[in-house]
């Protein structure tokens, strides 16, 4: 059973999207989950739809939910070093806060006073209405 991660992170750099060999949209970030001091870094990977709906509407610094499973890839290295990359293969998504948006305080709109309009005064006479 492969796991499965839910949670909120926040972006650590624009999404780059690609397309594969068959036409088919592949989009790459780092998300950043984190706790107290504690930060799990994992690289985010969507396809198709989802790869460029999450290209169209996230930047950086853009705190995300996210569900998905999780992908550890393992290889040596030209030095025959040991490397591993730990994926999360997005499947489902949400919008939390886009960047600096909560840094950025709202200015009270100023009152507007309300529009009078003058109803001009018609005459009717009893044998002008139809009914």
């Amino acid at each position: 059973m492969i796991p499965k991660i839910h949670g909120v992170g926040r972006l650590g750099k624009d999404v780059e999207l690609r397309y594969s060999k068959d036409g088919k949209a592949v989009a790459k970030t780092s998300l950043a989950f984190s706790e107290q001091e504690e930060v799990l870094w994992l690289e985010l990977v969507a396809f198709g739809k989802m790869a460029e709906m999450i290209n169209q509407y996230f930047k950086k610094g853009d705190r995300i939910e996210v569900e998905g499973k999780i992908n550890i890839n393992e290889w040596l290295d030209k030095n025959n070093n040991k490397r591993k990359n730990i994926q999360l293969i997005v499947e489902r998504v949400g919008f939390i806060e886009k960047a600096g948006a909560a840094k950025t305080p709202t200015k009270p709109q100023p009152k507007q006073k309300p529009v009078q309009k003058e109803i001009p005064e018609i005459d009717i006479e009893d044998d002008d209405i139809p009914f």
